[in-house]
């Protein structure tokens, strides 16, 4: 296929969808219904589209690549994607052990840059990984681009902006974008394979092919659609992200769940466990750790009130405790006045005679 012919097959869908667009319906011969009918869709809700992709789909081989960065005039904000099928790329998807077709990802072509790195210190015949602190930009741009595609490995899709979560997280890039890489968990990705570089000593990812993010979908649909609709500057916002390079397509599709699920197993964090260091609560923990008190029992003898401050100290202590120090470290801290941080509330409103509020439920 001649250059000009290529060319003029992504004219007719390009001006097809800015006429749509634009209204100009008339325009359109009224025998042809489902023409008619798709320009109509395409001006009724417009506003809500935040990409056109346009396919062009060829029995023969296309040996040109599809512009980059087209726009429609007066519709610069969306994002025109064209994607072009030939025989050779219809042959690879039949040929694909997943039935679909991967993202390719060059950075420099994306942002202008490739993206330093980390690289695990030691080599295998399984998996490669990867530690790069990821541009917001890239990240917004990537969603802007391919959407859920870039989540088919993640367990979940996007919680849309009305969880506490991802309240949460459009809160930060509104107002404290500087602060978002150490407050964020940052993304788990995989890819089947990825070009590097060296530079001056230093290691940059230049592409990746087969681009997945398992754990952190939330995050990346967050920063689209934060930047999308508040028009926020993601400049400062970065992400740290692990990128895990599965050697052997055929093991991909057993390591990708297992990475989702461990990396979405962490113990959960409450609000109260996030409390630990309120001053209050760290000199409740000094005092327990000096004040002792009367046994009830044997009143020659004295023990403590232990005050955990942090989840599972108690345990924790102990088992530091050396075999033959394990007893008397128990006498002196007897497990049932473990005091635990849920329960101070209680104790406290029991001593000021509000039994209303102790028997509270949350």
């Amino acid at each position: 296929m001649l250059k000009a012919d290529f060319d003029k097959l992504l004219k007719w869908p390009a001006n097809f969808a800015n006429a749509a667009l634009k209204g100009y319906d008339d325009d359109i011969e009224p025998s042809a219904m489902e023409a008619l009918a798709l320009a109509k869709t395409l001006r009724k809700h417009h506003k809500g589209f935040i990409r056109v992709n346009i396919f062009l789909i060829s029995n023969g081989l296309i040996p040109h690549d599809s512009p980059k960065n087209f726009k429609l005039k007066s519709f610069e904000e969306l994002t025109i994607n064209f994607h072009i099928w030939d025989i050779e790329r219809l042959h690879r998807l039949d040929q694909s052990t997943n039935n679909r077709d991967p993202i390719q990802i060059d950075l420099r072509e994306l942002t202008g840059k490739a993206i330093s790195c980390l690289a695990m210190p030691t080599e295998n015949d399984v998996y490669e990984c990867y530690l790069a602190i990821v541009p917001g930009t890239l990240l917004a741009t990537l969603y802007r681009n391919y959407g859920t595609r870039l989540l088919e490995s993640n367990v979940r899709a996007f919680l849309q902006q009305t969880g506490k979560v991802n309240k949460g997280i459009m809160q930060t890039i509104r107002n404290a974008p500087e602060m978002f890489l150490p407050y964020n968990n940052g993304l788990a990705a995989t890819a089947l394979d990825v070009q590097t570089e060296v530079v001056n000593d230093h290691l940059y990812l230049t592409s990746m092919r087969d681009f997945q993010i398992v754990n952190g979908g939330q995050t990346t649909a967050s920063l689209f659609h934060t930047e999308h609709k508040h028009k926020v500057d993601l400049s400062k916002v970065f992400v740290q992200m692990k990128l895990t390079v599965i050697k052997d397509e055929e093991k991909k599709n057993a390591a990708v769940p297992d990475i989702a699920r461990y990396a979405n197993s962490q113990n959960k964090v409450s609000e109260l466990d996030l409390s630990s260091n309120n001053p209050i609560l760290q000199k409740l923990e000094e005092l327990s750790r000096t004040v002792y008190a009367i046994d009830q029992v044997d009143r020659s003898k004295q023990s403590i009130w232990y005050f955990e401050q942090v989840k599972g100290q108690y345990r924790e202590a102990l088992a530091k405790e050396p075999n033959n120090r394990k007893e008397a470290f128990k006498r002196k801290y007897p497990k049932p006045q473990v005091i635990i941080k849920s329960e101070v509330a209680k104790y406290m409103n029991t001593w000021a005679r509000l039994p209303y509020h102790v028997a509270k439920r949350r």
